[in-house]
């Protein structure tokens, strides 16, 4: 929230290309990041409208945004494309389905800063997977900032950042964190890999 400035820090500052944001006009900031949220809003109206609600982009810029989204194929087995109505909060489509939709919307805004909330923490792997490689492909010169308690999606990223109580108890690539022994990290990658197993 304070990246966003919906609430203002107190103390210390957040900065990027070493810019305090609070330096930064309010519009011109939140022009240059999306959220992916785990819980995605959708309001009544196109995919077409939810996409592009100020009708910026070409049907063509749509589509390519779709692909990279992962979710191309879905739209277009619909008849109407991008026509098909969305329903009030998008309960006609699943909750992976929404998360991918989302990510075309981040795509076509061209934010230099993406940040993904537990946006995997409600998918499955298969649609985890699509996920995560959309990111990897859609932002792969951007900076992506990944909130998660799943340690799979965290695997691919080039820094990661282990808070505990609110304080940082570690810090390091993943192939550095996975190395320590009984570390934060290494135990959450372990746990998860044993309650993937015990699921199977």
């Amino acid at each position: 929230m304070a990246l966003f400035r919906l609430l203002e820090i107190t103390q210390g500052r957040i900065s990027i290309d070493g810019i305090n944001v609070r330096q930064i006009p309010l519009e011109i900031l939140r022009s240059r990041l999306s959220a992916i949220p785990q819980d995605v809003i959708m309001f009544s109206g196109s995919i077409r409208e939810n996409l592009d609600p100020l009708s910026k982009h070409k049907d063509q810029e749509l589509w390519n945004a779709l692909e990279v989204a992962q979710v191309k194929d879905i739209v277009a087995s619909h008849s109407e494309g991008l026509n098909f109505e969305v329903k009030e909060g998008g309960e006609n489509f699943s909750s992976g389905q929404l998360q991918l939709l989302c990510m075309a919307r981040a795509i076509l805004r061209k934010s230099s800063i993406v940040v993904l909330d537990e946006a995997t923490s409600a998918l499955d792997a298969i649609t985890e997977k699509c996920l995560l490689k959309a990111v990897s492909t859609a932002f792969e010169n951007r900076t992506v900032i990944v909130i998660a308690h799943r340690v799979s999606a965290l695997l691919d990223c080039d820094r990661v950042i282990v808070l505990h109580d609110g304080k940082i108890v570690e810090d390091g690539s993943p192939a550095d964190l996975t190395q320590r022994q009984e570390g934060f990290f290494a135990n959450m990658l372990k746990s998860n890999e044993e309650n993937r197993v015990t699921n199977c």
